[in-house]
């Protein structure tokens, strides 16, 4: 029997048990789903409300909690934006599914 007092005892880990993150774990994780992945989905799913004609709009993706947020938007020649313009998608980051949509014409 040893007497080392500072060795700490064997002890098996638990399959069940959930893992500790550690603190380089990256918060919030990366999307499953990249960018051009989810609007892709978006824009499949625009084409049937919107006849294809996207060259009008500048789009706007950014990743927020709830996903993706897809805005086309109508800009007028001067450079300034007009509220609503096209659609606007919230895709989910991890599994590409379509949360919210909305049209504006």
């Amino acid at each position: 029997m040893s007497s080392d007092l500072t060795a700490a005892p064997e002890v098996a880990r638990d399959p069940e048990a959930t893992p500790v993150k550690s603190p380089n774990w990256p918060w919030p994780p990366p999307p499953v789903i990249p960018s051009h992945r989810a609007l892709a989905i978006a824009t499949a799913d625009a084409e049937k409300m919107y006849v294809g004609n996207f060259g009008r709009f500048r789009i706007e993706i950014t990743l927020e909690d709830d996903g993706w947020h897809i805005a086309h938007l109508i800009h007028q020649r001067d450079g300034s934006r007009i509220t609503g313009g096209g659609p606007h998608y919230v895709i989910d980051a991890t599994t590409g599914e379509i949360v919210s949509k909305k049209y504006y014409q």
